[in-house]
């Protein structure tokens, strides 16, 4: 089935926002805002571990984008804006994208499928075990990796173009977004383009790890002291698996697998690119190469698993349309194929289930629904669901009772099971296909409101939708007349739009208050008599306890995001560091205590040690007494210090004071000495 680009660059769209969301100021957004803010207000940050010494900022246009949402906008608004803009072009560019690649290769009806599959293996709220370690590329916040991302699908869409420097120069535009996600885009269109440029390249980038000879920053080993890693450290062997992974896959498909010669040399140039990557990675771990460690080669994994996608798509259809409809036995490279292509999705329940239940239906060949179908795709539902609940405590190496203990998991699952067996029945039994997708809509509906039973953020949502989807174009393309099939487009478009507004925007409403209550602190940061940005300790529950930077647009002595970003400066990673041991323990352990203690300590400090009267007042005269702060802000009002000033923020109209040090050490008792 044939669907214009004009159809379905708006439906790959609606479709995107459905299965991802906005999630407000979380994980990366923090640094990503304050770096907006500091580029209004330079002077904002001074004494702030992650702007004292040079940031990570300077790589990349994407702060001063940011900016001019902020100035224009209350900072809540202008994160939603800039993330829902990010968000719809990423599914424009992705599905430009297939649009491209099938035309070119004569598999248009390949356009529709493959684009909503990719967004539902990789929506944002989809439950993914992580043994392959997903892109996580589509973040649900305003970060630059998303909208460079924009521009790796669109350099890549026009990588075979006659106008071949149109390419390089989309790439080129991603990496001054984010130079480690569309960057790595460069090398493939260079190797894809210039044969004779392959060799010198690869052998430069085989001496590289070798610079670390020369003993100087970036070029010389980082310290232990600054970043631990080794091959002990958590996700590293997943993620050399997974680029090892994709580099079989490529080697095969330029050698085996792949029929079309420009595909082919595509997967040789790609071959090229992720041997260097995954030998990066490698050299980085062994050698604690600073430059190499900071290049974060994993960041090529986007590129890899959408060419993988494609390539996986053209050979699968290849494959069904010359011998699997006509029944003739595959050669033992199309069974590794499949094999390779399993394995490579193991880590998505609905593609495990489905694939199951594909095999199942392949060894009955049946070109009618006959019993004998109907009595395999129950059968496919009752052991893909079954074998998925084993396969799932593998991953996670937990028993059983402890995995499925809430019984969350297990509905999910069975979710999941069902939209594969959806599939399965809508390809087979055009009977029986608006029954199946009337059950996966009251199930989207089901899911979409979401309760204790089937939770809001359940990872099958993005399948379901999808056979939603794809079921009502399928009627619609049969439609006799052609208002019908117009009405049947709008009514899905109508659905979508339904489903956005439900869904996209996902905070709660308190947080919503308290996030737009920012924008008291957006022009001018609270107390602006202090000088010293970054020596000020906040105290002060829910508004901003846990992330004071972000909520007061200021600057703070601790805070659990300062190491964020800290592997580009190792002055960054001391400084902040040091304030931890400071606030934690008023005083300087080893490190070997300190690493011990560390995820101990911030746990309760956290959750109770700034939070009590007596322990503040004995850290703040602590800090003070070592010129470590300047000010505490707190909305505790019977602390035994002199007010200096004090202030309503907008959230629930909440008092907060201001202490400077000064009046800390005035009251501190000496106790008298007798002769």
């Amino acid at each position: 089935m044939n669907l214009s680009v004009k159809f379905l660059l708006p439906l790959a769209v609606l479709f995107f926002l459905c299965v991802n969301h906005f999630d407000g100021f979380e994980q990366d957004s923090i640094l990503y805002t304050l770096q907006a803010i500091n580029r209004i207000f330079p002077g904002r940050f001074i004494d702030d571990p992650a702007f004292m010494f040079g940031n990570q900022d300077a790589f990349s246009l994407f702060s001063p984008l940011y900016a001019l949402f902020i100035k224009s906008l209350p900072i809540d608004k202008a994160a939603l804006l800039l993330t829902l803009l990010t968000h719809c072009g990423v599914a424009l560019s992705f599905a430009w994208l297939t649009h491209k690649w099938t035309t070119k290769f004569h598999r248009p009806q390949l356009a529709l499928p493959v684009t909503l599959f990719f967004f539902s293996a990789y929506a944002y709220g989809e439950f993914r075990n992580d043994i392959w370690d997903t892109i996580k590329n589509i973040e649900a916040f305003p970060v630059a990796r998303t909208l460079s991302l924009c521009f790796g699908f669109w350099g890549l869409a026009h990588l075979f173009d006659k106008n071949k420097w149109k390419t390089p120069a989309i790439f080129l535009a991603g990496s001054l977004i984010h130079p480690l996600t569309a960057g790595w885009g460069l090398p493939l269109w260079l190797f894809f383009h210039f044969n004779k440029t392959r060799l010198p390249i690869v052998a430069a980038a085989a001496l590289l790890p070798a610079t670390i000879l020369i003993g100087k920053v970036p070029w010389a080993a980082y310290t232990d002291d600054w970043v631990y890693i080794d091959w002990s450290m958590e996700g590293l062997d997943t993620l050399l698996l997974n680029l090892t992974l994709n580099l079989t896959f490529f080697i095969l498909a330029s050698t085996k697998f792949v029929q079309y010669k420009v595909l082919k040399k595509f997967a040789v140039a790609q071959t090229f690119v992720a041997g260097i990557a995954i030998y990066w990675f490698i050299a980085s771990v062994f050698t604690h190469h600073i430059f190499l460690f900071q290049v974060q080669t994993f960041r090529i994994l986007w590129l890899c698993q959408v060419s993988a996608v494609l390539i996986q798509s053209f050979v699968a259809m290849r494959l069904y349309t010359t011998k699997l409809r006509k029944s003739k036995p595959l050669s033992i490279w199309d069974k590794i194929f499949f094999a390779i292509t399993f394995v490579y999705w193991i880590d998505s329940p609905f593609i495990l289930v489905g694939a199951i239940a594909a095999v199942i239906l392949y060894a009955t060949r049946e070109k009618s629904c006959s019993g004998k179908v109907r009595a395999a795709t129950v059968c496919a539902w009752i052991a893909t669901t079954a074998f998925s609940a084993y396969w799932i405590v593998f991953l996670h190496r937990q028993s059983l009772p402890e995995l499925y203990k809430s019984y969350l998991t297990f509905i999910q699952e069975l979710f999941a099971a069902t939209a594969a067996l959806a599939l399965v029945v809508h390809t087979v039994c055009p009977k029986w296909r608006k029954a199946v997708i009337v059950i996966m809509l009251l199930c989207s509906v089901e899911i979409l409101w979401g309760n204790q039973i089937f939770p809001k953020q359940n990872f099958s949502f993005a399948f379901i939708l999808a056979i939603v989807c794809w079921g009502i174009i399928v009627q619609a393309q049969q439609a006799e007349k052609p208002g019908g099939k117009v009405i049947t487009l709008v009514t899905l478009a109508i659905l979508l739009c339904i489903c956005v507004i439900i869904n996209y925007d996902h905070r709660d409403s308190e947080q919503k208050e308290r996030e737009h209550a920012m924008n008291q602190f957006v022009k001018a940061p609270p107390f602006p008599e202090i000088e010293k940005r970054g020596r000020v300790l906040y105290s002060v529950k829910d508004y901003a306890g846990k992330l004071p930077r972000i909520h007061f647009l200021s600057g703070a002595y601790y805070d659990e995001q300062y190491e964020v970003g800290s592997i580009f400066f190792k002055g960054h990673k001391d400084v902040s560091q040091a304030r931890e041991k400071m606030v934690f323990l008023g005083s300087q352990p080893t490190d070997a205590e300190w690493k011990k203690l560390k995820w101990q300590v911030r746990k309760f400090l956290a959750s109770e040690y700034l939070f009590k009267k007596d322990s503040l007042v004995s850290r703040v005269r602590h800090l003070c007494g070592e010129q470590e702060i300047t000010h505490l802000v707190t909305d505790m009002h019977d602390l035994p210090f002199t007010k200096d000033d004090s202030l309503t923020l907008w959230y629930k109209d909440e008092q907060i004071y201001l202490h400077s040090c000064e009046s800390v050490m005035k009251n501190i008792v000496t106790p008298s000495t007798s002769d």
